[in-house]
């Protein structure tokens, strides 16, 4: 048992809550940002991240600094560094061919700069939790500062060292995560990993340093889960997928970012596999693909995009009838009530990204659908947590294909059965859970 948390909570990440300029009623994409906000119903939250603006805003429990960093900086340090080089790197589908100095200088000051930002807004005293692989420099940095209570959560997977250790200041990133006095990854792999890659580079590591390396999901608010699962969500959503149900489909649902990490073409895929094999489900299931616009102004994110919308296309031409379409296909971030309306009315969810660090979104649907069921990847951190739900390969449309058609066959009370049996270790590893091992 973990002592429960008091006090304020010093967030450190990338990304800000709230996008600038909008007040602080639209949340940022991620689910990062979802879960950590979600302690402002229990905490007063200090939240230092990056913007193109310098700004300190207040309101309800929440303050917000915006660490200015300009354009040319954060192209090279978050443009390249970040999501050409090591997002890519960390989920096994690196295409560089050679990485060069240039950005990695910029990744370093990046950090220094949020480091003096810091250093001139905190008492060295306070507990400071930094996130992500934005920020693995800065643990090194603050303690070089003095700072005492520092924790660091790296929220993507922490690969196999001998891949991981093409990147070729990846020892110091090591050295600057272990400046942490708390270090978090989302499962036990993941711990494991960061732990030799370590002893690859001849880094020792205390026991009592090793103690504090610990692997636990981030996890949700599940009390929030609970009120929007009470609520009605949004009403138009509601009337369509009324509609869909009268006309008699099973609905099947998928929900992410665009990324060429989430398995959004695989879907695809699976769904041509599954009515070329099973002609009797023409017009009598449909998958709604939701995809939220996400760092279209790089070259790769803008061609996955065009490559996603001729598969939809080639799918929905090979098989529409003139009243069906098999995908539903919404590109746009869609609002918290139609994402309720979409989950609670899903019979089966889709969580099948190619890698991924947890993946929130199975918490999600299990929150708020007592009788459906979420297909997961087994690339996907969650699949460490949640045993009951069925587990595929997204490289393989016909194991995907064919896990979709025997749950629209299986028993509905052993569907409901294991929905609830899941929903309690969603509801055990919650984001309060995940804060307690988190601090010192």
């Amino acid at each position: 048992m973990h002592k429960e948390f008091q006090g304020n909570l010093n967030i450190v990440s990338y990304r800000c809550p709230t996008p600038y300029g909008k007040g602080f009623t639209e949340l940022s994409t991620g689910g990062l940002v979802a879960s950590l906000y979600s302690l402002k119903t229990s905490y007063t939250l200090n939240w230092i991240c990056y913007d193109n603006v310098f700004s300190k805003e207040n309101e309800n429990g929440l303050s917000i600094e915006r660490v200015k960093i300009d354009k040319e900086l954060n192209d090279m340090y978050y443009g390249k560094y970040c999501n050409s080089y090591i997002w890519p790197l960390f989920h096994y589908i690196s295409h560089v061919d050679f990485f060069e100095d240039k950005y990695w200088t910029a990744y370093k000051k990046a950090n220094e700069l949020m480091a003096e930002a810091i250093f001139k807004t905190l008492k060295k005293q306070e507990l400071i939790i930094i996130n992500d692989y934005h920020l693995s420099l800065l643990p090194k940095m603050l303690k070089e500062r003095g700072f005492q209570k520092v924790s660091f959560f790296w929220h993507i997977p922490w690969i196999d060292h001998e891949y991981a250790s093409r990147l070729p200041n990846l020892k110091d990133i090591v050295e600057g995560i272990l400046g942490s006095d708390i270090i978090g990854f989302h499962t036990r792999e993941f711990r494991d990993n960061f732990i030799e890659t370590a002893k690859y580079f001849n880094i020792e590591i205390s026991d009592a340093k090793i103690k504090n390396i610990k692997y636990v999901p981030i996890g949700l608010n599940t009390k929030l889960y609970e009120l929007s699962k009470s609520s009605k969500g949004n009403s138009e959503m509601n009337k369509q997928l009324s509609r869909l149900r009268r006309n008699g489909n099973k609905i099947i649902a998928s929900v992410s970012r665009l990324d060429m990490t989430k398995g959004i073409i695989q879907k695809v895929q699976a769904m041509e596999y599954l009515l070329e094999r099973h002609k009797d489900l023409i017009g009598n299931i449909v998958l709604i693909m939701v995809v939220s616009p996400s760092r279209t102004s790089i070259r790769e994110y803008s061609d996955l995009k065009k490559e996603i919308d001729r598969a939809v296309g080639n799918v929905n031409s090979k098989f529409r009838t003139l009243d069906w379409s098999p995908i539903l296909y919404i590109y746009r971030k869609i609002s918290q009530a139609e994402l309720v309306s979409l989950m609670k009315n899903s019979d089966i969810f889709l969580i099948t990204p190619i890698k991924d660090g947890l993946n929130l979104v199975a918490e999600e649907y299990l929150l708020l659908n007592d009788s459906g069921m979420p297909i997961i990847s087994k690339f996907a951190g969650i699949s460490d947590y949640l045993n009951l739900a069925p587990k595929v390969n997204p490289y393989d449309p016909l194991e995907v294909s064919e896990t979709i058609f025997n749950i629209i066959r299986e028993d509905r009370k052993e569907i409901r059965r294991k929905n609830l049996e899941m929903t309690k270790i969603v509801k055990s590893l919650d984001i309060f859970n995940w804060l307690n091992n988190m601090v010192l």
